[in-house]
């Protein structure tokens, strides 16, 4: 016989020997687990239809410890009319064709762009006004 060969007919003894050692047992838990689904059951059969209303409101807990400290804020930078050749970083704020947008990350490429926050934009132009009388 290959050496092979008796390499799988020991696996498979082994296999074997390991599922009949433990059958009873895990057909044991199962048959727990179908007993407390079968109780689980009832359990909702028997509240189906009732409404469901929240229990009264517990005693606050016990404040949790302080958290560290966070980073530095950083303000929003105005940085006037946006020009492509300049390098903007996080929080720059431009202005381009009528609209202010906000950097999101450092280097936000093209604005608009993904990079970019629209802020504010160009409202629509409105009606013509019709011409007031001058008050004498």
């Amino acid at each position: 016989m290959k050496l092979s060969a008796l390499i799988v007919d020991a696996a498979s003894a082994a296999a074997t020997a390991i599922i009949t050692r433990y059958a009873g047992d895990v057909e044991m838990r199962m048959a727990k687990t179908d007993a407390r689904m079968a109780k689980l059951d009832e359990q909702i059969a028997a509240l189906a239809g009732q409404a469901w209303k929240p229990g009264p409101k517990g005693d606050p807990g016990e404040p949790g410890p302080k958290g560290d400290a966070g980073a530095p804020a950083k303000a929003w930078a105005h940085r006037g009319v946006y020009d492509a050749s300049r390098a903007y970083e996080h929080l720059d704020v431009v202005v381009r064709d009528g609209g202010s947008f906000l950097a999101l990350i450092d280097r936000p490429g093209d604005c608009p762009g993904d990079g970019w926050a629209m802020i504010a934009g160009r409202g629509k132009k409105g009606e013509k006004a019709e011409k007031a009388e001058v008050a004498p």
